[in-house]
């Protein structure tokens, strides 16, 4: 809900009062102004985090355990240590830009970043973008899904997305999990058709200490052919 204007009656003889304002804010600024006597009254309010956090607030500890749905661009940040747990994820299936911005981020097992096209279309999407920036630490022990969109049939010529970036910025990495960065694949196009299959992702990872011990998926798609005459491209892994 949107609020603008909240009026608490005051009686005359009333030497002081108090309110909790509970605010439900993502993306928005929120204005505070108390009239007339603001030089009287003492007025603080928490920023309790719901539209982000299952549990905990952005700037203490916050906890994802339920599917978070994005739009391309979206930024959560916050000052304390965000934890994706298991059945949590950041979920979009047109593969949008997200970027995390918190103390600490870690994906526990069970819990994921996914934002790619999880059926073929004769469009594909590319995989999103994703941005991680911790002041200490990243550790992902769930998974990151950012795979390039495969193709259906019926187009020419027929080119796969290619999967996301996904760039890491903290003092320490860990990468115990699976980042998924597979390109699309392309179908059989059959006889005298161009088979493009979509680029393997670009991984950033810039920390002072970096260990992986997981499992990489960064191969180019595959683009199928039987046909005589075909061409067959298979697309370019990622690094």
């Amino acid at each position: 809900n949107t609020f603008s204007n909240i009026s608490v009656p005051i009686a005359p003889n009333q030497q002081y009062f108090q309110f909790r304002l509970y605010l439900d804010v993502k993306n928005s600024t929120t204005n505070i102004t108390i009239a007339p006597y603001a030089d009287e009254v003492n007025f603080s309010y928490e920023d309790k985090g719901i539209g982000i956090c299952d549990d905990g607030s952005p700037n203490t500890t916050c906890n994802i355990t339920t599917v978070k749905s994005f739009n391309t661009g979206d930024l959560f940040q916050g000052t304390g240590k965000l934890f994706i747990k298991n059945g949590g994820s950041f979920y979009n299936i047109t593969g949008a830009a997200l970027t995390l911005n918190f103390s600490n981020v870690t994906i526990e097992d069970g819990g994921n970043i996914s934002s790619f096209q999880p059926e073929p279309s004769s469009a594909p999407a590319p995989g999103g973008n994703i941005t991680l920036i911790a002041g200490d630490t990243v550790n992902v022990t769930g998974g990151i899904f950012i795979r390039g969109g495969n193709i259906t049939t019926g187009v020419s010529p027929y080119m796969s997305a290619s999967a996301g970036i996904l760039n890491v910025t903290a003092t320490r990495i860990f990468i115990n999990g699976t980042i998924d960065g597979e390109g699309g694949d392309a179908p059989n196009p059959g006889t005298n058709n161009a088979n493009y299959g979509g680029n393997g992702s670009v991984i950033l990872l810039n920390a002072s200490q970096i260990n992986i011990t997981g499992v990489l998926n960064l191969t180019g798609g595959i683009g199928l052919s039987i046909g005589s005459g075909a061409i067959k491209k298979c697309a370019f892994g990622g690094y």
